[in-house]
């Protein structure tokens, strides 16, 4: 568990977990909006895209909230942030100049959080 960490490590880990926890189990209820999203992009094999894509949050998120492998669990949230950072937050293809600025602040927030993920893998 958090047997090494200091009481602002355990808490920063708790933080960065909550958002995949509480996205990731919202997104279960939405499986077949997210899914239509992904089919909308091409994304081959949309399904099992999106539950690969969810157990990544959710088991990242668990293993990081616990302190239990939370190096595993960081390097699994920066794949799927990754991911869904190229599929979702494709600021570079878009024309329109406010929804291109949208984007890509969705894009720069995702860096930060993949900044925080790596504090936890190293």
């Amino acid at each position: 568990m958090h047997a090494q960490h200091t009481v602002a490590e355990i808490l920063a880990h708790v933080m960065i977990a909550f958002l995949f926890l509480y996205r990731g189990l919202g997104a279960i209820g939405r499986f077949d909006h997210h899914r239509a999203r992904l089919v909308a992009r091409s994304v081959p094999a949309p399904g099992l895209v999106l539950a690969a894509g969810l157990a990544m949050m959710l088991t990242g998120g668990i293993l990081v909230a616990l302190g239990v492998f939370a190096p595993l669990g960081a390097v699994l949230l920066i794949l799927f942030t990754i991911a869904a950072s190229l599929i979702y937050h494709d600021f570079w293809t878009i024309q329109d100049p406010e929804r291109r600025r949208r984007q890509a602040t969705s894009f720069a927030y995702n860096l930060a959080v993949i900044g925080g993920l790596v504090l936890v893998a190293v």
